[in-house]
């Protein structure tokens, strides 16, 4: 049978991770609020966006709802500022 002193170790240590579960949860509440606040900070770009793209497809629906009717489609190649790392790059790399 465990002590006294042991129960109350115990007791303890549950109410110990029980504070740092909840200061968890807390954390991940700030950061999926700021996530959440970026992405909709992003809405009236995404909006831009689309309407620029219909109007370069000439069509007034986006290519995914339109379809393609056996043509070739043209999806243009937007990214970020940094450049995607492929294997010829590496060899333009500055030592």
């Amino acid at each position: 049978m465990s002590s006294l002193r042991e129960v109350k170790d115990r007791i303890a240590s549950v109410r110990s991770t029980l504070k740092i579960t909840s200061a968890m949860k807390l954390v991940a509440s700030s950061k999926l609020r700021k996530a959440q606040r970026t992405i909709e900070a992003l809405r009236p770009y995404e909006a831009t966006l689309e309407s620029i793209l219909a109007a370069v497809s000439g069509t007034p629906d986006s290519a995914a709802d339109a379809g393609t009717n056996g043509a070739a489609a043209l999806y243009p190649n937007l990214t970020g500022c940094r450049p995607i790392p492929t294997p010829a790059a590496a060899s333009f790399r500055q030592a």
